[in-house]
């Protein structure tokens, strides 16, 4: 998967600059190594195609845009094209169906529970500047939530799970192969938050959380991934206890392994001599456990 040159298509109106629209951006041209842009414009948009096609260029300037009426189907599409992607960007489901008439892999993005609490004044602070926090640990242990409250309180942006994000675009259905499109996505996702954030990104899981679970379930991990998470940089990770109730879930699959999951977290933590605070105890406590580690470390980079 990764050692070809990769294309990726959005075909999109791109008639109002969204938060999701520059995460849907940013995302693709981080996952795709050459990324192509079908711009639908029709006679009545109040935005012309070439303003929006500066805003493009200035968001990502290496992309290709080519200019498509609302009524251009997927064969015409392709001749304007040229050739298949590899990829086709949708936010939520919708491009799935153009992704299968094209022949391509559909890729999934869906961000709009973490830019939703972000106040937009505040954000694009320099990547290289931030402070990373990963929330990480056994499955449902409250990783999800406390990662969004984290993000609330601090007043910034956070990168969703996006395992299961791909998961629920396939019916829940998992194949190992899935992984390596897992660790791409996590990888895309974190590169276009950051752009977005305020002074701390909050990532729900990383690259580690997925080597353990390929390990798991299928007894091996992709290479390439154990590569990408030896290349990982957090300045804190919450490492969630299993001393909450088990929620059932169809993306669940350890309800009696959680001990023995958390301690292979710890270890994996412990093996790469990674900063970590474990996070326990009842919601409330947990919560405010992680905003006294995270102000911790924000004190640390200010002395």
């Amino acid at each position: 998967m990764n050692q070809e040159p990769k294309t990726g298509l959005i075909r999109e109106s791109f008639l109002s600059q969204q938060n999701s629209h520059v995460y849907l951006v940013d995302f693709a041209q981080s996952y795709a190594d050459k990324l192509f842009i079908a711009l639908i414009e029709s006679e009545n948009d109040l935005v012309t195609g070439n303003q929006r096609i500066q805003w493009l260029k200035a968001r990502c300037p290496d992309a290709q845009i080519v200019l498509i009426q609302p009524e251009t189907n997927s064969q015409q599409l392709l001749e304007l094209l040229g050739f298949i992607p590899d990829f086709v960007f949708g936010i939520a489901k919708n491009s799935k169906g153009l992704a299968a008439e094209l022949g391509a892999h559909f890729i999934p993005i869906d961000c709009e529970q973490s830019i939703a609490n972000i106040d937009s004044t505040v954000i694009g602070q320099d990547p290289l500047t931030l402070q990373r926090v990963c929330i990480f640990g056994p499955e449902s242990t409250g990783k999800s939530t406390l990662t969004a409250n984290l993000a609330k309180h601090f007043n910034t942006v956070f990168v969703p799970e996006y395992a299961r994000t791909y998961i629920d675009s396939n019916n829940n259905e998992l194949k190992q192969t899935d992984f390596n499109y897992f660790a791409r996505g996590h990888i895309a996702s974190e590169k276009a938050f950051a752009r977005q954030a305020n002074r701390l990104l909050f990532s729900d899981t990383d690259l580690i959380i997925t080597t353990i679970w390929s390990d798991w379930l299928y007894g091996s991990c992709s290479p390439w991934i154990k590569e990408q998470a030896e290349k990982q940089n957090y300045d804190l990770y919450l490492l969630t206890d299993v001393d909450v109730p088990w929620v059932a879930d169809p993306q669940r699959y350890l309800p009696n392994e959680r001990q023995s999951f958390l301690k292979r977290c710890q270890d994996e933590l412990e093996k790469r001599n990674l900063p970590y605070v474990q996070i326990k105890g009842t919601w409330e406590e947990r919560l405010q456990k992680a905003i006294t580690a995270v102000m911790s470390i924000m004190h640390s980079r200010n002395t």
